[in-house]
């Protein structure tokens, strides 16, 4: 075999060689859901809208609505509450200035010192709907850092990087058959809306203590000899004695 012919097979196996390379080896992201799209304790805003709707200041149902935010509202903020009010020309109507008094009432009875109470206006000018007084407070909460729904780039193609990631990321992507970037995000946001108290996502509850009195009964019974399993036993009832007759 002549030097032409050996350079010619070296130069072909060089090529096939360099299929198999990552084309970028920098500006990858994450391919763990958890650490692409983790779940953080962010500070949150919960607020209630409350419209103005009767002289007697709230009616049933608002008041319910407006009982259950002050019961959240001491189960879990990190403030006062904030009552901001509509001021159409510098001073609110009437029944508004009513509505708002029904309010403060409201949270006091249901436990919220009024020490804890804020208040301000907002201009409403431009709003031809009724505007509402918005009660408001910041609570911990659990949620993913950012939006998802985003596509960074155009998953039928190589190119295109760019956005949250960069084109080396959207390269490897297509080339490495990585996940895309915007896999799990909705997975991790519905978990981290799901958790009642948001302290959960970041460790677990500690144990509650054993029963006692069941471990002393327990222990008594196998070293009687006996099973200290619980048996539990129920009467036959017959289908026409447990539905009625």
């Amino acid at each position: 075999m002549n030097s032409t012919h050996i350079l010619a097979a070296s130069l072909v196996a060089l090529a096939a060689a360099g299929c198999t390379q990552q084309r970028f080896d920098t500006g990858y992201y994450p391919s763990s859901v958890n650490a692409r799209h983790p779940i953080e304790l962010v500070d949150e805003a919960r607020s209630l809208p409350v419209y103005p709707s009767t002289h007697r200041g709230l009616d049933r149902r608002q008041a319910d609505d407006v009982a259950q935010f002050a019961r959240a509202y001491r189960a879990d903020s990190r403030s006062n509450v904030m009552i901001r009010v509509p001021a159409g020309a510098g001073r609110a109507d009437p029944l508004t200035r009513q509505t708002v008094s029904t309010v403060r009432d409201e949270l006091v009875r249901q436990g919220i010192p009024a020490r804890a109470i804020s208040q301000a206006s907002y201009d409403d000018a431009g709003i031809t709907s009724i505007a509402p007084i918005y009660l408001s407070y910041r609570a911990l909460a659990a949620a993913v850092p950012h939006q998802c729904g985003q596509w960074p780039f155009d998953l039928a193609g190589g190119g295109g990087g760019g956005g949250q990631i960069s084109q080396a990321a959207a390269d490897n992507e297509w080339w490495s058959n990585e996940p895309y970037w915007n896999f799990g995000c909705a997975y991790q946001a519905n978990i981290a809306a799901q958790a009642l108290d948001p302290l959960d996502i970041e460790r677990p509850r500690m144990a509650a203590a054993g029963d006692a009195g069941k471990r002393v009964n327990d222990v008594r019974a196998l070293r009687e000899g006996r099973d200290p399993s619980t048996g539990y036993t129920a009467e036959a009832i017959s289908v026409q004695d447990a539905g009625g007759r």
